[in-house]
C-alpha cells in the first residue's frame, strides 16, 4: 500500500506503535474482538525531503 501510495503521489506512514490507542481504534471500527498491531497513514504530502544516506548492507548485516 505504501509503495503504491507513492507511486500515485500520495504520503503514506507506517505507524507500529499504536500499544495507546490500539483498544480505542478497534471500539471505533467496531471490531473489538480483533488485535491492532500497526496502522497506516495517508495523506497529500506538503514536503519532498531528500532521502537520508543509507548504510551498505555489509556495513550493517554480518553473514555466519
Amino acid at each position: 500500500m505504501c509503495l503504491r501510495a507513492t507511486d500515485l503521489g500520495i504520503g503514506s506512514l507506517w505507524i507500529r506503535d499504536i500499544v495507546y490507542i490500539s483498544e480505542n481504534v478497534a471500539k471505533m471500527v467496531g471490531h473489538e474482538d480483533l488485535e491492532l498491531n500497526c496502522a497506516v497513514s495517508f495523506g497529500v504530502p506538503n514536503q519532498n525531503p531528500k532521502q537520508r544516506p543509507r548504510k551498505e548492507l555489509n556495513e550493517i548485516m554480518e553473514w555466519y
